[in-house]
């Protein structure tokens, strides 16, 4: 009750189990821009907590205990850019959750238990620059998943169990860093038609399936091959790619070596 009472507080950082009580809110700090609640053991954050801080710009919930998210819990924060989710056992992201976070530039839900992303769950971000969906446990991302997000510049999905990547990342013409190193297996299934794609998924396989695998010494050529695929020529494009699934990453560049 006491923060609600400093109308013009403009960033406001609680940490170290630090408790606020819950039913006191909303908070009525309209002026509010950044806000700031971790490693604090939260649990629960009611659905009308920033329903009077529309001037929020970064919300920062990380390294907490929160479930699933309500719905509407972000609702209205349609100046929102930054928001930070990671460290909590959330397991799910409820299809809507972030419809109305038109300004977000970067979501990170790193470590979050998510074993899912619906179609849908991003719907909307059109000003979606940043992905952080490292340590979870996701299996797939399917073809609509970024459909909305066309200003994409970095995605990483580190240590999950992902399968399949049914997306075409050549749709993205601003992305700068993909990263799905130690997942179980990638496999990019979007048909791959030209040569500019097939350049496009060779330096994907090299770098997000296979990197992992390769020793210190086999980095030079992995680096080398991306580097100077335009010297490889029409033919090999869519055999290396095949050799490279069928040989392994290892077998592949000791051949080259």
């Amino acid at each position: 009750e006491i923060f609600s009472k400093i109308a013009q507080l403009e960033v406001l950082i609680i940490q170290e189990h630090l408790t606020v009580d819950a039913e006191n809110t909303p908070y009525e700090l309209q002026n509010l821009k950044t806000f700031e609640f971790t490693y604090s053991g939260l649990k629960y954050v009611p659905e009308s907590f920033f329903s009077k801080m529309e001037n929020l710009e970064s919300i920062d919930l990380s390294f907490n205990d929160l479930g699933p998210l309500r719905n509407n819990l972000f609702e209205n924060l349609r100046k929102l850019k930054n928001l930070q989710l990671s460290y909590n056992p959330m397991r799910v992201l409820t299809r809507g959750l972030f419809s109305d976070l038109v300004a977000l530039e970067t979501l990170n839900v790193n470590n979050c238990s998510l074993v899912t992303l619906p179609i849908g769950t991003f719907s909307g971000l059109n000003q979606l620059k940043n992905i952080f969906a490292n340590r979870n446990q996701l299996k797939m991302l399917g073809r609509e998943l970024f459909d909305d997000n066309k200003k994409l510049e970095n995605i990483e999905f580190d240590y999950n169990e992902l399968e399949i990547v049914d997306i075409d990342f050549t749709k993205f013409s601003n992305i700068k860093t993909m990263r799905f190193n130690l997942n179980a297996c990638v496999n990019f299934t979007y048909n791959i038609n030209d040569k500019a794609d097939y350049i496009f998924a060779l330096g994907s396989l090299l770098r997000i399936q296979c990197a992992s695998e390769v020793p210190q010494e086999f980095r030079f050529l992995l680096k080398d091959l991306f580097d100077n695929l335009h010297e490889v020529g029409d033919k090999p494009y869519k055999d290396v790619v095949k050799s490279i699934k069928r040989q392994g990453i290892l077998d592949f560049l000791r051949n080259l070596r």
